[in-house]
């Protein structure tokens, strides 16, 4: 066990007086600031873009909604140096005696010239409270990365199209709302009996610290992995190529060795945690 514990000590003075060391303490710190910066660059560097798309309405009643409800968005978005958003800009297309095969072929086209972001084909079915099979609006894009359009498009289809589907069966929308307003379920700590006999009130659970706790805890054994497994892996290799490890272990056994370089190891990673911990408290 002496032995062990020699080889631990030795492995664990090695590593914590290498400037690698020191350098890889400071780096974790650097890289959450550079995060933190680059949040913050890039939430005052919005999508301030105006991105055109067209509307293939086989319904013939949901562009105007979506028209209005662009426009409504282009307000609170802002303009010039005070826009906060970007700009969605709908164009209705009329098939005209065109398929709509060759309607979406030149549509792609003009995608892919940047005449167009997207364009979006509403089917004709899709008010129809007694179909189950034409509800899909299909969503075409040269960019399936960008959400903000999509996701735009998707609510204000979804609350325009249920209003129609409402008012078709002759149900009151107002109504439905209230029906179908959400119960909020509330994440609440436990009551406490004072030494007086009252009764304290249970606290609300902080979502954000209940997340960060065991996230920050993960990511501190993420970071003591990533850092020693290497390091260990580099010395049994230097050893190994430098004849240092055959003239080790003919005064200890292999599991010896490696058991003291893995102690060493893992009294680093131990190390940092406290480090990053206590620089966390």
């Amino acid at each position: 066990m002496s032995r062990i514990l020699v080889v631990a000590t030795t492995e664990f003075l090695t590593l914590v007086k290498t400037k690698a060391f020191i350098i890889g303490i400071l780096m974790l710190p650097v890289m959450l600031g550079l995060s933190f910066g680059f949040q913050i660059f890039a939430a005052k560097h919005a999508d301030v873009e105006d991105h055109a798309f067209a509307v293939i309405d086989h319904t013939g009643a949901l562009y105007p909604a979506i028209a209005a409800a662009a426009e409504a968005h282009n307000r609170e978005s802002g303009t010039g140096k005070d826009r906060t958003g970007p700009y969605f800009l709908p164009r209705q297309i009329d098939s005209g005696s065109k398929s709509a095969a060759d309607v979406k072929a030149d549509l792609s086209a003009r995608v892919r010239q940047k005449e167009l972001f997207a364009f979006v084909e509403i089917p004709s079915g899709v008010l129809d409270i007694k179909s189950t099979t034409d509800d899909q609006v299909n969503y075409y894009t040269e960019t399936p990365s960008y959400d903000p359009l999509p996701n735009w498009l998707s609510g204000v289809l979804q609350r325009e199209i249920t209003a129609r589907r409402f008012a078709s069966a002759a149900v009151d929308p107002n109504l439905v709302a209230q029906l179908t307003r959400r119960a909020r379920v509330t994440t609440l700590g436990l009551v406490e009996r004072k030494a007086d006999g009252t009764v304290s009130d249970a606290k609300q659970v902080n979502q954000i610290a209940t997340f960060a706790v065991p996230f920050g805890m993960m990511y501190l054994l993420f970071i003591a992995l990533m850092s020693s497994a290497p390091q260990l892996l580099t010395a049994v290799i230097e050893e190994k190529m430098s004849r240092i490890s055959e003239v080790l272990i003919s005064s200890i056994t292999p599991t010896q060795l490696m058991l003291g370089k893995l102690l060493g190891v893992a009294g680093v990673a131990a190390l940092l945690a406290l480090i990053y911990l206590g620089g966390g408290v």
